[in-house]
């Protein structure tokens, strides 16, 4: 009996786990599973203005399951404190990168570095860069053979596809 993932599953959340079994009969199920992340993530005190910049007393950590919340969601008070926020936000709200104007990790036109992860394999190549994207926002890449691909930019200017 061994267990796996289907193709492109986020290992997180609500998923699906297959099974599968090859002797003495061959046979496969899913079951149906919940995989919890429990960490801090920042959320606001107060409501915050347009063009506000975010200081510590605008913030707190809460603590709580990532996967019920937005992606991209902060976990970390200095990715917000001293960013401007990009419009209004409640109070109580998970504060996320793109809630702010955080300086990109990846600009348009950069030569970046695309390295492809998947189960069993690591793949890294370069790319020229096709929009501006902060850390943990999607950016597309033209690689050398003219393919355009979409990963996950990262502090640094480098870029991930996750298979």
């Amino acid at each position: 009996i061994a267990p796996f993932l289907p193709a492109g599953a986020r290992a997180w959340g609500r998923i699906s786990v297959g099974v599968r079994c090859d002797s003495p009969v061959t046979w496969t199920a899913y079951l149906q599973a919940h995989v919890a992340v429990m960490a801090d993530h920042v959320v606001t005190k107060r409501p915050l203005r347009a063009a506000q910049i975010v200081g510590p007393d605008d913030i707190d950590l809460r603590h709580g399951d990532l996967t019920a919340l937005p992606d991209n969601t902060l976990t970390d008070a200095s990715q917000a404190i001293g960013h401007h926020t990009r419009y209004a936000v409640a109070a109580g709200m998970p504060l996320r990168g793109e809630m702010l104007r955080i300086p990109p990790a990846v600009q348009q036109g950069q030569t970046v570095q695309v390295l492809s992860v998947g189960p069993g394999f690591r793949v890294g190549g370069e790319g020229r860069a096709l929009n501006n994207a902060a850390p943990g926002e999607s950016v597309r890449v033209r690689m050398p053979n003219g393919q355009v691909v979409t990963g996950t930019a990262r502090a640094g200017g480098g870029v991930e596809i996750v298979f």
